[in-house]
């Protein structure tokens, strides 16, 4: 059975445990898109082209049914040059083009703009001699594809040093950077879409964060045990595979089901990418007894997907639980007999949601219509729960994409000016410490980005439209400085990060007197510090008049 979805996943690990420290924090990522807040151009970027495109909640569905049309999107992000970066997405593709050998529109950009390159990845169509097959690559210079790797639902990709790279299943291969396109944008920017006018195609994208990272929660060329899961059942089995898992529910008295304690799954929004397939089942009441399950455990809910027959159909349902009566969501006609791809998503509130990449809707239960957990620990289940039917069902890997995680950093600022009229002036100096689980800094390879915002309000420093934070730094005896290049882009006059005798704990201290500074009332700020995956604000109140504000005074 051959994948006909593209999923790609940009970040620096394929896994990681499920459970997350309490102190640590999602990160506040740059390069960034979610569905649930809606279509691209309320999040900042421009749309180039004018085909259909639907946000709903869980994936942006466009469709391109045009041969003389494109439709894309692209938002200018600053500090894209000269450093290391990755993205995280989730994509899934069908072309409607059955074309071999050539691209299917599709693409991801990331563009440092004049001077620059840009780092394109590409997907595209492959004849193997059998079908056609979907690949991925990095667009080259001088034409062609280079790191080429066939379709798999995770995939790295970013730059690291002087190369781009791209990776599936633990392979990875290197284009020099100097041997991608140059750039032809007056700007650097992220972009994502259908680039193509002469391709028909239809792309769901999912959230898109730099920095992701993806977690596996299923991979089925190991068996589960192996896994964390526990086997519940007799009667059953489950055989490990390249591509799938197969769980085999061979008795019409019993289930088998394989469950993980999952212990965050009540704290966070979760998005699962699932693809699986049942080859054998019997009806009972209209179901499989097949699903997949969210379990919050005590004093929380259940999500489970359920995968029923009704009106002489097959369909994809949520379930419901309403004054004791159990029914289910509309769901969708989907035949799962044939591979099927679908996502099931817990939003922060504890509302479950059903979703097809491509479909123009998602389905949704609120919390209070799911049933209760009767699990005495929060666990993600999957397989055969019900014991009359018998069942054979596949299960490729199963994902999330999340957000970067940061360590709190503990910022004191010693001094502070914000001087908008005569000698125009920023300068900060003050010291921070990493939280004890931070794995350290490097402010010459991640660099530093300070900023300033009103309390509750907007940046004001840098302005965002000219926004050339993070710097990047040079490593000295001392620490961090930086460097003449970047003094050059950016005007600032001096910006050093110190080491101290406590190997946490750091000074610093930014001065520039170049970028202007719109006039207004500075009397309450935030100074925003973040090198890495370390980030952490302060709010200070500053005294002053006419264009001259300081701390202390």
């Amino acid at each position: 059975m051959k994948k006909i979805i593209l999923a790609l996943v940009f970040s620096f690990s394929l896994l990681i445990p499920f459970a997350v420290p309490l102190h640590y924090v999602e990160a506040s990522p740059s390069i960034s898109y979610d569905p649930a807040r809606g279509d691209p151009t309320a999040q900042g970027y421009t749309a180039d082209g004018g085909q259909n495109r639907v946000a709903n909640g869980s994936w942006l569905n466009i469709y391109d049914d045009s041969e003389s049309d494109h439709l894309y999107f692209s938002r200018v992000e600053r500090g894209l040059a000269n450093r290391n970066i990755t993205v995280a997405c989730m994509l899934v593709v069908h072309p409607l083009d059955n074309v071999q050998n050539e691209d299917t529109g599709v693409a991801l950009e990331l563009d440092e703009g004049p001077g620059g390159r840009v780092l394109r990845i590409v997907v595209f169509q492959y004849y193997t001699g059998v079908g056609i097959v979907l690949r991925v690559g990095i667009q080259l210079s001088g034409g062609g594809y280079g790191a080429v790797l066939e379709y798999e639902p995770t995939i790295v990709f970013g730059r690291e040093g002087d190369n781009a790279f791209l990776e599936v299943r633990g392979v990875r291969k290197t284009v020099a950077w100097s041997e991608l396109p140059v750039s032809t944008q007056s700007q650097p920017r992220f972009a994502f879409g259908s680039f193509s006018n002469g391709r028909k195609m239809q792309a769901s994208f999912s959230r898109i964060v730099e920095g992701g990272v993806p977690v596996r929660w299923l991979d089925p060329s190991i068996h589960p045990e192996e896994q964390g899961f526990s086997c519940v059942g007799s009667g059953g089995g489950a055989y490990p595979g390249e591509y799938y898992l197969t769980l085999k529910d061979m008795s019409t008295s019993d289930y088998f089901y394989c469950r993980k304690v999952v212990p965050d799954i009540p704290n966070r929004e979760i998005a699962l990418l699932v693809t699986m397939q049942i080859t054998h089942y019997r009806i009972s009441n209209s179901q499989t007894g097949v699903g997949i399950v969210l379990d919050e455990g005590p004093g929380g809910h259940r999500i489970m997907v359920h995968f029923i027959e009704r009106y002489q159909a097959r369909y994809i349902v949520l379930g419901k639980y309403v004054d004791g009566t159990f029914f289910f969501s509309e769901g969708f006609p989907l035949s799962w007999v044939g591979e099927v791809t679908f996502m099931l998503r817990r939003d922060a509130s504890g509302n479950a949601f059903l979703s097809i990449p491509g479909m123009f809707r998602e389905d949704m239960v609120e919390n209070t219509e799911l049933r209760g957990s009767f699990s005495t620990e929060p666990g993600f289940e999957f397989g055969s729960f019900q014991e009359p039917p018998e069942s054979t069902s596949l299960w490729g890997r199963i994902e999330e994409i999340r957000p970067p995680i940061s360590y709190p950093m503990n910022i004191n600022v010693t001094q502070m000016e914000v001087f908008t009229q005569g000698a125009k002036k920023v300068q900060v100096q003050g010291d921070f410490s990493l939280d004890s689980a931070s794995p350290g800094i490097d402010p010459a390879a991640d660099g530093v980005a300070l900023r300033l915002k009103l309390q509750g309000g907007n940046q004001f420093y840098p302005a965002p439209a000219s926004d050339f934070m993070p710097v990047t730094m040079e490593e000295t005896l001392t620490g961090w400085t930086i460097s003449e290049s970047e003094k050059k882009r950016t005007g600032i006059q001096d910006f050093e990060v110190l080491k101290t005798a406590d190997p946490r704990k750091f000074t610093f201290k930014l001065v520039d007197t170049k970028t202007g500074i719109t006039a207004q009332d500075y009397s309450n700020i935030t100074v925003s510090l973040v090198i890495g995956n370390n980030e952490g604000e302060v709010n200070l109140t500053l005294t002053g008049s006419k264009g001259k504000y300081k701390y202390p005074w």
